[in-house]
């Protein structure tokens, strides 16, 4: 069975925080009760089964974005804001001449 790293659940934890108790208890009602202790217990480093993933992400998906036309591209959309601005942000900087040549002298 294919799995996916539990980044994406946790990223999407952290943008449901703007939801609220409500929210959670929506979401919550949205998923089984494994999904949702799998969601509550998801760390970036977990291999999620994809299956459960899928559900979990649709579902955190249709509760921060009810009106949007395509609730999971805005989901991968706000996870790659919250993403990127954290440690892999080095990874979309344009690079100059300065910065390559100091990780190549570091290679």
């Amino acid at each position: 069975m294919a799995k996916l790293k539990g980044t994406n659940i946790v990223t999407g934890r952290e943008l449901m925080k703007s939801k609220g108790e409500e929210g959670g208890r929506l979401l919550q009602s949205k998923l089984s009760p494994e999904d949702y202790r799998l969601y509550a217990v998801t760390m970036p480093v977990s291999w999620v089964p994809i299956e459960p993933a899928d559900r979990i992400l649709r579902a955190v998906a249709e509760v921060l974005y009810p009106d949007a036309p395509d609730k999971c591209a805005a989901l991968g959309s706000a996870s790659v804001k919250v993403q990127m601005s954290g440690i892999y942000r080095f990874l979309i900087m344009i690079p100059t001449t300065h910065f390559i040549l100091k990780q190549h002298a570091a290679i």
